[in-house]
């Protein structure tokens, strides 16, 4: 971890302050004090600064995943969207979910139990908070209507088979 901490800050380090400052606000709080501790531990020394991106690039190497790492089972799409969650703010939050589509989010919203993508969602724009009420309302009654014709089929047949018993 501590190698993939060392190549991201030697990455970074030509980069522009704004694009650096843009990249490290997209880390968790715990990997942006690593990176800038390591960016700072960079500062300090003087020959890095007059080499171009392309040999910074060139010298860095995908760190290797150590035993330990790789044997961690991975967390599930949902596991990591309920980190990200947890870690952002509500403003953050906003700016990703109004870029979704209400069905989509509608779709999402049974399966993730979470407050905050609620909350999210509520306080984005009223119009797109109403999106997605209608969306999900939508997707209920799409439900409910499946729900009944399967029960009507079954009815029907159980009906067909009972009509044409008795004839």
């Amino acid at each position: 971890m501590q190698k993939a901490i060392k190549n991201t800050a030697a990455v970074l380090h030509p980069l522009h302050k704004k694009d650096r400052e843009w990249i490290l606000a997209n880390l968790t709080p715990v990997s942006q004090g690593a990176v800038r501790s390591a960016l700072n531990g960079l500062k300090k020394i003087k020959s890095f600064n007059s080499v171009k991106f392309d040999e910074i690039y060139d010298l860095v190497k995908p760190a290797e995943v150590s035993h330990i790492e790789a044997a961690t089972p991975k967390e599930s799409a949902l596991e990591t969207l309920s980190r990200l969650l947890d870690a952002c703010t509500l403003q953050k939050g906003q700016d990703v979910v109004v870029t979704m589509s209400p069905e989509s989010l509608a779709q999402l919203l049974p399966v993730m139990e979470h407050s905050k993508l609620r909350h999210c969602i509520a306080s984005s724009a009223g119009p797109f908070s109403r999106r997605v009420k209608e969306a999900e309302k939508n997707i209920t009654r799409a439900a409910s209507e499946r729900v009944i014709d399967s029960m009507a089929r079954y009815m029907n047949s159980q009906l067909e088979m009972t009509i044409t018993s008795d004839e």
